[in-house]
């Protein structure tokens, strides 16, 4: 409600999803750097609305597309499982640190 009435709110977290359904605007800080600023939904959009994952030598691989068509078009020559499903704010800010899957463990 303060944020409706005019109030500028900082939020620190480590929550993507929280930050999505909170903020208006945020910011991805990677090595004390700004990686990126703007509407959670565009952020998402500028990676790639839709992602599809599958597992390449061992290690899970991400690539992003602007539609499931798009998408499905590609996992026709993946052998093996694969999964294709909406993208979110993590799945952008991997994208944009060029931080693989396995490097959040």
């Amino acid at each position: 409600q303060l944020n409706e009435q005019g109030l500028t709110i900082f939020l620190t977290t480590h929550y993507l999803e929280e930050a999505h359904a909170l903020c208006k605007r945020l910011g991805m800080i990677e090595g004390g750097k700004l990686v990126r600023m703007d509407s959670p939904d565009n952020i998402i959009g500028d990676v790639g609305s839709i992602v599809l994952e599958y597992f390449d030598g061992g290690q899970t691989r991400q690539l992003f597309f602007e539609d499931k068509t798009q998408a499905f078009e590609y996992a026709k020559g993946i052998e093996g499982d694969f999964n294709i499903r909406e993208a979110n704010l993590e799945d952008a800010f991997i994208k944009l640190t060029n931080r693989g899957l396995e490097d959040e463990a």
